[in-house]
């Protein structure tokens, strides 16, 4: 089958698909070393090329916060609005070194069948 002949919405739902099951391990991992803002943290995500929106990344970081994967504190500062920033907890942590491991086996097993494949 050629490239042209695969449907680009195909394609299209396909990434947005894959990019949606790993932002949880993107924003955990993200915080890991320092504390973030929001926007910083959607600037650092689409520094690494992932596509985000404000409207993706705060609904993920308040499921992180309720399951105790992060915290939250506000900063307020003499100029301009105060701001919210995100921290990874010990249970984060321990979850992210899982996330990690899990993502390891699973790029390692889609690599292996795609370079089998392309042997053949």
């Amino acid at each position: 089958m050629s490239k042209k002949s695969i449907p680009q919405d195909l394609v299209e739902n396909w990434k947005r698909q894959l990019r949606k099951g790993i932002l949880e391990l993107a924003v955990l991992a993200s915080v890991e070393e320092n504390e973030v803002h929001g926007y910083a943290l959607i600037n650092r995500l689409k520094e690494s090329s992932i596509p985000v929106t404000s409207s993706t990344i705060y609904p993920i970081l308040q499921r992180l916060a309720d399951n105790n994967l992060i915290e939250s504190r506000w900063a307020e500062f003499e100029q301009g609005h105060p701001r919210k920033y995100y921290a990874i907890t010990d249970t984060g942590r321990h979850v992210l070194a899982g996330l990690r491991e899990e993502w390891r086996n699973f790029t390692n097993l889609i690599n292996s069948i795609l370079k089998e494949k392309e042997v053949k």
